[in-house]
């Protein structure tokens, strides 16, 4: 058993209004005392919310069951291997019309000051983060 378990936390609004603020907030589940010594030693420097662990973990698929393997996980292993960083980072994340799209829509929302709330609509329209 580890110490402690980090993952992403892409709902943080539905815990917490105050961490909220698009920039990204991470989920820390602590399973010891070894673990909430190592957290307490941290904690100073961080912004953080005290959550029900069975709330945090209710939300998250990834804690329920075992994420199944993608794909092209061996693919992308064997090109790891054999090519450099952004080789490998151009072949598997393209920057294709869509993604540019995606990245222009995003920017125009945060300029115009609709980002928190066009995002909010989205998840609610389609259930993902």
């Amino acid at each position: 058993m580890s110490d402690f378990t980090i993952w992403d936390c892409f709902n943080v609004g539905r815990f917490s209004k105050k961490l909220d603020n698009d920039k990204g907030a991470t989920r820390v589940l602590v399973h010891s005392e070894k673990g909430q010594a190592a957290f307490s030693e941290v904690c100073s420097d961080l912004n953080y919310v005290e959550v029900d662990p069975d709330a945090i973990v209710s939300t998250a698929k990834e804690m329920q069951e075992s994420p199944v393997a993608n794909d092209r996980r061996k693919s992308f292993f064997k090109d790891a291997n054999r090519l450099d960083g952004t080789a490998l980072f151009e072949k598997y994340f393209p920057d294709t019309f869509r993604v540019k799209a995606k990245h222009a829509i995003r920017l125009i929302c945060y300029k115009l000051g609709i980002y928190s709330v066009m995002k909010k609509l989205f998840v609610r329209l389609t259930h993902k983060y």
